[in-house]
């Protein structure tokens, strides 16, 4: 099957893997995922030996570690979207192992991601890496209401802030609106090498710095300490943070514009919401086909093949629409349409229509598209949170409609399985 561009974008998240995602972009120095806080890449757990959150990166060395219990993240099983988090109280913090401690020797760049939430309205540190020259000086960090160092653009609370040689002044951005307890992700890019810091929010540009230090790639030397919680300084404790932490995410370069989209992407699918799922397929295991079955998690068989399939990547936001729905194994050079609607058919199961089964009671029929010359259509992103039935909470039921004019039994059309979505 050749597939268009478009239907491969559409296609491309929702078949990749959670876990590969960080890792399949070079430069992932560390990635530490509270939903797998001892890193065997199946979801839940606990930290190891009780101290360790262990990090899943490519270069796999800056494992965080806090062995004092009174100054130790807790690990909240469920918290936000069935995932874990750490919760930090103000006290807690966690110490990456020296191994890592190397990560920005002599770069030309840095991105930080993170996804976070806090209580507190005072200068927090969620992640902050030292230079080699003082454990107390910071070369990349992001944090929340911090007023420590020189700000040298915009305004907000998320911040982004750090110097490039040992000996160079501290500098931070700011930008954006947290809302307490509501996690956000937000992420930083350090560009040494043009002498740029750039902060953005839930995807959005919030602010950039041109004047971030002179150009060139920081000192060639390793940190004396990188800590999650708070500032990065041996001496003292300050800077501590208060609320809970899903993930960091750190690159020893600049990453492209659409290396960043893709892991804020899949941050956004994974912390805030997914695409849904698949229902009322026509393979046998809900009711029978009319005519013919179709092959596991297809519609019923078409004249062109063992069924056609409805699947949904991106994410249902109203408020940042990502989310789009493709058709595959669809009669090629067809036409067909996708239509809505909030009430199952049969349990879910489907009634028999035509040569497949109705699954969802329409009460909205979208535009009408031909299939392409491989069979596939794609709606989105951008246009099914238009709908004035997509409010945040509404559980919505897709399905596609096609022409089959060719089929065997005569009934002149099919359908695809059903998807179902819930909007944010």
């Amino acid at each position: 099957m050749c597939l268009t561009l478009s239907l491969l974008a559409c296609l491309g998240p929702a078949l990749s893997s959670e876990s590969q995602v960080p890792t399949s972009i070079q430069g992932n120095v560390t990635w530490l995922d509270a939903s797998d806080p001892d890193g065997d890449f199946v979801p839940g757990g606990s930290l190891v030996s009780g101290t360790t959150w262990i990090d899943k990166s490519s270069a796999n060395s800056a494992d965080a570690t806090q062995s004092v219990a009174i100054n130790r993240p807790t690990v909240i099983p469920g918290a936000w979207n069935s995932r874990s988090i750490l919760r930090f109280d103000g006290n807690d913090y966690m110490d990456v192992s020296s191994t890592a401690f190397g990560m920005l020797n002599d770069v030309a760049g840095a991105t930080l991601f993170a996804v976070a939430s806090t209580t507190a309205t005072s200068g927090q540190r969620v992640f902050m890496i030292s230079t080699g020259g003082n454990s107390r000086q910071t070369r990349a960090g992001v944090n929340f209401y911090d007023g420590f160092g020189t700000s040298i653009a915009g305004s907000g609370d998320f911040g982004a802030a750090g110097r490039r040689l040992d000996s160079d002044p501290f500098q931070r951005i700011e930008g954006g609106t947290a809302v307490s307890g509501q996690l956000e992700q937000f992420a930083a890019t350090f560009d040494y090498s043009a002498g740029e810091l750039s902060l953005f929010v839930d995807g959005a540009l919030e602010t950039l710095a041109t004047n971030f230090q002179s150009p060139g790639n920081t000192s060639g030397t390793n940190s004396l300490n990188i800590r999650v919680g708070a500032d990065s300084d041996l001496s003292s404790l300050h800077g501590a943070f208060r609320g809970d932490l899903a993930e960091v995410i750190v690159y020893d370069r600049v990453l492209s514009v659409s290396e960043r989209a893709q892991i804020e992407d899949y941050l956004r699918s994974k912390w805030f919401g997914d695409s849904g799922e698949a229902f009322c397929a026509g393979d046998g295991t809900a009711t029978p086909c009319p005519c013919v079955d179709g092959t596991a998690g297809h519609g019923c068989a078409n004249s062109a093949g063992p069924g056609s399939v409805l699947i949904g990547s991106g994410t249902p936001d109203t408020g940042n629409d990502t989310f789009q729905l493709c058709v595959t194994g669809s009669v090629p050079s067809t036409p067909g349409l996708l239509f809505q609607g909030s009430a199952a058919i049969a349990g879910g199961n489907g009634n028999p229509v035509g040569n497949g089964l109705l699954c969802a009671s329409p009460q909205k029929r979208w535009f009408v598209q031909f299939a392409d010359s491989s069979g596939g259509v794609v709606y989105g992103p951008g246009l099914l949170g238009t709908d004035p039935a997509a409010t945040p909470g509404a559980t919505l039921l897709y399905q596609w409609w096609f022409r089959d004019n060719a089929d065997s039994c005569g009934g002149g059309f099919n359908f695809s399985n059903a998807w179902s979505t819930t909007w944010m």
